[in-house]
Formats: C-alpha cells, sequence, structure tokens
C-alpha cells in the first residue's frame, strides 16, 4: 500500500490540494481497501482478490476501491473522505482516459480493462452517493464504459481456459489460474457494466444504455472459482461437475430464458450470469414504461413475454431456494438444506430473490416514474434521486399515466422542497384506476425478504432501491385505496413458500394468460384489466372480519425507513431514501382509512 499512497499523494497534489491536506493516511487506505474486499466484493465479484496487486493497478481504479471501501470505514470524515478520493478518481479519468485506455498491466488479458473497471466502481459509488452533482454523474456518463469496451476490443474474449491434466507443477497451475482468472476478469468487467446499467436504468426511470438482448458477451464462469482463493483450491473446484457450467453468449441464453420449455430443458447459470440476466429484463421493463401501456412499438418485448421469462427464472433458479426460506406465518420452518438448489449456489440466495421480486414489482409498477408524478403535484415531497426525472415524467405525461394516478398538473418545485414537518400534507393524490394487486405482493415479499436479510448480504448495491420501489408500490396501495391495512386470505398469507407467482401473474399452467382468446392480447383492454384485478383480489385478499391475516402499510413504510436508516445505511443513498419514504408516508398519514 506504501507505493500505492505515494502513487496517490502524487496524483493529488497536481489535481486536488484538499485532498493533499485532508490528512489521509497510508493506513487509511488500508482500512477501506480491506473493507471494499470484505464487503463489496462479495457482493459484487468483479475484481479477484487472490490475485490482486496494488502496485499492478492503475491509480484511478484503486482510488474507486478505496472510496466504495471508505463507505464502511466507522471513522470520523470517512464517508467525505472517500467522496474527495471519488472525486479525485473521476478528475484523472476524465482528463486521462486516452492514455488509460491503452494501458495494459501485467495480468489482464487485453488493453482497458482496468480503465473499464474504474468506469464501473466509479459509477456504482456516484449511483449510490447522497451527493446530488456526484450522483448525477452516474447518469451522465452512463453507458460510457460500454463504449471504452468496445473500443479496447474487450469483447473478443477468449474461451475460459479448461483445468490442467495432473500432475501440474506448482508453478505450472499457478499459471493456468492466472490465465483463467484473467480471462473471466475481463468477461466480469464489462459483464458489471450491463448489471449497473440495468439499476441505473431502474432508478432514473430511463431506457437502458446497452441492447441486452443481442449481448454476445459469453456466461460468467462459477462464482464458487472465481473465488478460490489459492490454485490448488481453485482447481478443485474447477474439477466439481457444479462448476461445468456452459460457456454461451447471452444473446443464445436470453432465446432459452424467453422460451416457455425452458423449464424442461434449463441452463446451469451462475449467480453473475442470472443477476446480468435479471437486468436484462429490467432494462425490457424500462423499454416499456418509456413506449407507454398498450402502444405499438416495432420491435418490442411484450409485457407478456416478459413475465414468462420471469416466471422460468423463478421456477428454475429461485423457486426452491425461496422454499427453503423461513415463512412469515412459520418462521422456524427454515432449513438448512439446499438440497434443492443446483450445486454450485450458496446456500441462500437472497440476493436474486430480492432482485427477481424488484424486477416483477418494476414492471407492474414504474416506480421512479409513479414517485417524480407526485413530485409534480406535492412540491413538499424530497426531491427525486435525480432531477431529470421529473422533465421525463412531465415530457412523458402524455404518452403515459403512471396506473393509479391522474396525470398531475406541472408545477415547478420551488428551490427547498424538502420535507417540512411543521407543513400540513397537500390533498391526497387522486386515482383513476387502482394499482395492481401483484405489486404489492411482490413489495410485500420484498419486506419479508427484508426480516430475513442475513448481515453479511445486506451491503449488495441494489438493496437501497429494492427498499425504495417497495416503499413507493406500498404508499400508492394506501394512496388509491385511501386505507392504511389490508387483509390477506388466510391461504395466501405464505407468500415465499406457496410459489405461485404464476397465479398472481394470471398465467395458466399452459402458459396462456388469463382472459387471453389466443391472440396473446389477453387482459389489454381497461374491462378485462379490471376485471382481472377484481378476480385477482377475490382469491388473495380476505375481510376485515378476521378471514384474513391483516397487513398495517404504515407499519410497512416504518420499517422500510428502518432498514434504510441501519442495515443499508452505509450506502449514502440510503439517507436520501429514508427522506422521501418518509414524505410518502406523510401522504398516506392524512387519512384515516381501514
Amino acid at each position: 500500500m506504501q507505493q500505492s499512497y505515494r502513487l496517490i499523494e502524487d496524483l493529488s497534489k497536481r489535481l486536488n490540494a484538499e485532498l493533499h491536506n485532508s490528512g489521509i493516511t497510508s493506513s487509511f487506505l488500508d482500512a477501506c481497501l480491506q473493507e471494499f474486499f470484505d464487503r463489496i466484493s462479495p457482493c459484487f465479484p468483479v475484481i479477484h482478490r487472490p490475485t490482486f496487486l496494488p502496485r499492478e493497478t492503475i491509480p484511478p481504479l484503486l482510488l474507486n476501491m478505496v472510496a466504495l471501501g471508505s463507505l464502511f470505514v466507522c471513522l470520523p470524515n470517512s464517508a467525505r473522505k472517500g467522496e474527495m478520493l471519488w472525486r479525485l478518481g473521476h478528475s484523472a479519468v476524465a482528463t486521462s482516459w486516452q492514455t488509460l485506455i491503452t494501458h495494459r498491466g501485467p495480468r489482464d488479458a487485453c488493453d482497458g480493462v482496468q480503465l473499464v473497471l474504474t468506469a464501473l466502481l466509479g459509477q456504482l459509488f456516484a449511483l449510490l452517493s447522497s451527493n446530488e452533482s456526484i450522483r448525477t454523474t452516474a447518469f451522465v456518463w452512463h453507458g460510457l464504459g460500454f463504449y471504452w469496451a468496445r473500443t479496447c476490443g474487450m469483447h473478443a474474449v477468449a474461451e475460459l481456459p479448461t483445468a490442467p491434466p495432473m500432475p501440474c507443477p506448482p508453478l505450472e497451475l499457478q499459471a493456468h489460474w492466472h490465465r483463467w482468472t484473467t480471462v473471466e476478469t475481463q468477461k466480469r468487467a464489462i459483464l458489471g457494466h450491463y448489471i449497473l446499467d440495468g439499476l441505473i436504468s431502474q432508478t432514473s426511470g430511463a431506457p437502458a444504455s446497452a441492447r441486452h438482448l443481442i449481448n454476445s458477451l459469453r456466461t460468467a464462469g462459477s462464482d464458487v472459482v472465481f473465488q478460490a482463493h489459492t490454485a490448488s483450491d481453485w482447481l478443485d473446484q474447477l474439477r466439481q461437475p457444479a462448476s461445468s457450467l456452459p460457456d454461451m453468449p447471452f444473446s443464445e441464453v436470453y432465446f432459452s430464458v424467453f422460451a416457455s420449455k425452458y423449464p424442461s430443458h434449463p441452463l446451469s447459470l451462475s449467480d453473475f450470469s442470472i443477476f446480468v440476466i435479471l437486468e436484462g429484463l429490467q432494462s425490457l421493463v424500462s423499454d416499456l414504461h418509456e413506449i407507454g401501456a398498450g402502444k405499438p412499438a416495432i420491435g418490442a418485448i411484450t409485457e407478456r413475454q416478459i413475465i414468462q421469462a420471469l416466471l422460468n427464472i423463478y421456477k428454475v433458479h429461485l423457486r426452491y431456494g425461496s422454499g427453503s426460506l423461513p415463512s412469515p406465518s412459520n418462521p422456524s420452518s427454515s432449513s438448512s438444506s439446499s438440497s434443492g438448489l443446483p450445486p454450485h449456489k450458496p446456500d441462500d440466495p437472497f440476493q436474486l430473490l430480492l432482485r427477481w421480486h424488484t424486477v416483477c414489482l418494476e414492471l407492474a409498477l414504474p416506480t421512479a416514474r409513479f414517485y417524480s408524478s407526485l413530485c409534480q403535484s406535492h412540491p413538499h415531497l424530497p426531491r427525486t434521486i435525480g432531477d431529470h426525472q421529473s422533465k421525463a415524467a412531465a415530457s412523458t405525461s402524455t404518452n403515459s399515466t403512471v396506473p393509479g394516478t391522474t396525470t398531475p398538473s406541472v408545477n415547478p418545485q420551488p428551490p427547498d422542497h424538502q420535507d417540512h414537518p411543521n407543513q400540513k400534507p397537500p390533498s391526497i393524490p387522486t386515482t383513476t384506476t387502482p394499482p395492481p394487486l401483484r405489486a404489492l405482493l411482490h413489495a410485500l415479499t420484498i419486506t419479508h425478504l427484508f426480516n430475513r436479510l442475513p448481515f453479511h448480504q445486506a451491503h449488495s448495491p441494489h438493496i437501497p432501491a429494492a427498499i425504495f420501489a417497495t416503499a413507493v408500490t406500498i404508499a400508492e396501495w394506501c394512496l388509491s385505496h385511501q386505507k392504511e391495512k389490508i387483509f390477506i386470505a388466510a391461504d395466501k398469507q405464505d407468500f415465499l413458500a406457496e410459489q405461485n407467482w404464476a397465479e398472481v401473474w394470471g398465467i395458466r399452467p399452459s402458459g396462456t394468460e388469463e382472459g387471453d382468446d389466443g391472440g396473446g392480447h389477453g387482459g389489454c383492454t381497461e374491462r378485462s384489466a379490471a376485471a382481472a384485478e377484481e378476480a385477482m383480489e377475490r382469491r388473495f385478499l380476505g375481510d376485515a372480519d378476521g378471514s384474513g391475516g391483516a397487513v398495517h402499510l404504515l407499519q410497512e413504510l416504518n420499517f422500510l425507513v428502518i432498514c434504510l436508516e441501519t442495515v443499508v445505511a452505509r450506502w449514502q443513498i440510503s439517507g436520501v431514501m429514508a427522506e422521501m419514504v418518509r414524505g410518502l408516508m406523510g401522504l398516506c398519514s392524512g387519512f384515516r382509512g381501514e
């Protein structure tokens, strides 16, 4: 770290005198780097820790790693110092990317790998920052990593080397291991941008930057193999049958996942690859919302196709994992056995389940657009994550209306539109159509998952967005139905164990939608959609006479604020989101409904 510290110190003298005088020491940098590998890397494995050497790493990449790690260092001003380090790295990339794009480290597979990783981690830090100007950078630079990767020729990834023949001398085994990790790191550097692309798209409410369905990159290798600490461990894991994963382009994977026969002809995929697929589906969801409900567009994937792909992913890769989780009605039903999961998966698939439910929720309800529309008509609400959201909501208000609200009047927000405790909440938003119940069911399931979230998995970058989307959905139900409490039918309370999401989405076992006349457009009219919603409410909702379990929606919102302020508080955006959820709670508290 001493050599890296000298590099950073030299850079800080030239670019940022404030940072040079901030008191950042080599021990602080070392602590931040350790936290990065301990907290963030397990949830977002794009850098190979066992073979990582600071002296072989370009300073901007090291700065972004340290900046992310600083969020988890519990020392005074550590987050502020991390922000300064991020600004330093950002300045270095902005002024020197033409040189960095040709850089190739001793262990890099090609030019520009470290620059693409720098862009990935830098945008991740920016997206989850509480600083609005930094956060805007994530949206402005959105997609630049893809361009740099193509310019460097990084998409021409070599095939992963196979296990060496035994016996193998230690030095030769070490060389095989390094070649494998070099290729896998190159691949994950680009795939990480696909993951971040979907997350930025959800957060901003804007379309994705890349066309995920034509992604020519091949699937990621086994996560267990990638995280092996030594060459011998790597070889042992690589020889396991579970590590023999298909090496095929993601475009072919999507083709399989969208097929109705995928559950009977599944692919064995790493968790990292499944995350890439889920973000690809999120990008399609964003496209649908951009087009507008029920409006035609050439080449657009339909909602029904996305639903089928999501259900296929759940049935093949997540169903048994969710069944092994403790249920809301019977917490003691947790099983330590993971025999229902593919062998290469971790014991607790919380992260994939959370992201799957969040994508499903976004398909049912565009949460970013809904919140933006509320901000247009309720200036007292805390501002949106990105200022451009409000402009986008206003410009597209003629194209699509967020379910459950009328088109808001365009009313510019005052400069100070933070939530004021003594300010009387405005009138409750008027609603035209009820929000989809399926969105609420996914939101309540997410809250149940958060109740059982292992602490070591609480640092995943997608969790704050999942909490906020859940809060917006629950608040929407409160505002639309003027109720603070609902009753779930007694036989439908066990969301996690019942695995009835096809029923929630109105998909029959044959793969057709309820109400489908065979033309693939079932449920498209307002009348049929309303009838389907009424039928779903009859199936899933109980009565206040005790035939169902009560769910207090304001308490659920309060729990989500607690999550933002405790479990995921290290991500700085959580504080901003907590204020936004409090604003929603203020709106929902403006009536007294049961």
